[in-house]
């Protein structure tokens, strides 16, 4: 399994750039027609300027940029409509800001993201490597307009100055429409260029409720599986030899924790935050009669970073890696050399020597799993092995591998 787990990280890049991921949805052609079929959707941070396409999944790809087709949407999950528009180019990123305001900007063909649609406007959005922007479309007109902001250092000076005119321009565009008088417009002084805060306002030009919008995705799982440890001696001790002899300890897992999604729409990128409770039973013996048996009991905390590497509807797989945060209670233990009797009927004898835990210790893991249905989770994961003694001559270490079954709770 650890072996396994190496080759998988390996080829994780590989693996990465060849994912493809065809979800239903649709393209509109030039004509406006509409051609049903699957895209391949990635959930990518920046705005695509190409899809790739194909009417039933056994067929052929095909490829479609922006001047090839009108618009495209995923089925339940996002719309892209094609305009061309002013696209600004001045950075926001602290880092890139210059000297003066940077009104500067080129005029392109672009897909932009509908937000939400009303009868008065329709909310945009278009990610580039440089910002994210928005885009405000009245439904009498035909293009959308930018929503400027713009940030930029205050000549001869360290100070960061804001343009911040899209305020303005909100409140020009609820002038144009009946029914959002009631609105107090000095909360646009503290409007935020957010999505979350840009769509409160289309709601109410549009006269209709304030949408709820999913900021994050979160769920929660618990599980049970098998656990395999095994304790080591490393150093100059008799149990440290090559000819020990280290008993795999099999025992029953418990785990429970919650999965942060850095994209829900997609679920590629998760930071999981795990708890794990096992025990096990440990003994390591050597030929010349050394021994040593203990009982562990361990509450793990283990954070980690899962990339899901291939997704479908049915299922998907995914690799990971992490850190286990131990705390251990120990039990049971002796340690040392037994003598067998010198005659016969006597009792062997046991020369003990006595061993001190450490209750707490970390180590790195490594994870693979897939996800069945979006809602079973089955995984493996190595745990490099742990230090549990604190001795200058020699280390007890303990390794472990996990295996369970964890059922999904949430989107």
């Amino acid at each position: 399994m650890k072996r396994f787990l190496i080759w998988l990280y390996l080829a994780i890049p590989m693996l990465c750039s060849a994912q493809s991921n065809y979800l239903s949805g649709y393209i509109i052609k030039e004509n406006r027609d509409t051609v049903r079929g699957y895209l391949d959707y990635q959930g990518r941070i920046f705005t695509p300027a190409s899809l790739k396409f194909k009417k039933e999944l056994n067929e052929k790809t095909e490829g479609y940029s922006v001047a090839d087709c009108a618009g495209f949407g995923i089925d339940g999950k996002e719309y892209f409509e094609r305009y061309t528009v002013n696209v600004s180019q001045a950075y926001t990123r602290v880092s890139n800001l210059k000297e003066g305001l940077d009104t500067t900007f080129k005029t392109e063909a672009v897909f932009l993201k509908v937000l939400s649609s009303g009868k008065n406007v329709t909310l945009f959005s278009y990610t580039d490597e440089i910002k994210e922007r928005f885009y405000l479309k009245g439904n009498k007109s035909e293009i959308p307009y930018e929503l400027f902001r713009a940030q930029f250092l205050e000549k001869n000076s360290y100070s960061v100055k804001g343009d911040y005119r899209f305020r303005n321009q909100i409140l020009t565009e609820m002038s144009k429409h009946d029914g959002v008088a009631y609105y107090d417009v000095r909360k646009l002084d503290l409007l935020r260029y957010e999505k979350a805060d840009l769509l409160k306002v289309v709601s109410v030009i549009n006269g209709e409720k304030p949408q709820r919008i999913r900021t994050s995705g979160l769920r929660f799982f618990a599980g049970a599986g098998l656990g395999a440890s095994k304790a080591t001696y490393s150093g100059t001790h008799a149990l440290a030899s090559a000819k020990a002899e280290h008993k795999t300890a099999y025992a029953p897992l418990l785990t429970a924790g919650m999965d942060a999604l850095m994209d829900p729409q997609v679920g590629r990128y998760v930071l999981r935050f795990e708890f794990t409770f096992f025990n096990s039973k440990n003994e390591i013996s050597s030929s010349v009669n050394n021994r040593h048996t203990f009982d562990e009991k361990t509450l793990a905390f283990s954070p980690q970073f899962l990339y899901s590497f291939y997704n479908s509807k049915e299922w998907s797989a995914y690799a990971g890696l992490g850190a286990g945060l131990n705390f251990s209670a120990y039990s049971n233990s002796k340690a040392g050399k037994f003598y067998p009797p010198a005659f016969e009927g006597e009792a062997e004898t046991f020369e003990e020597q006595k061993l001190e835990f450490v209750p707490f210790s970390i180590t790195g893991l490594g994870r693979v799993g897939v996800v069945l249905n979006k809602r079973f989770d089955i995984s493996a994961a190595y745990f490099l092995p742990a230090k549990i003694t604190d001795y200058s001559g020699f280390s007890i270490r303990m390794q472990r591998m996990s295996f369970g079954v964890s059922y999904l709770f949430g989107n």
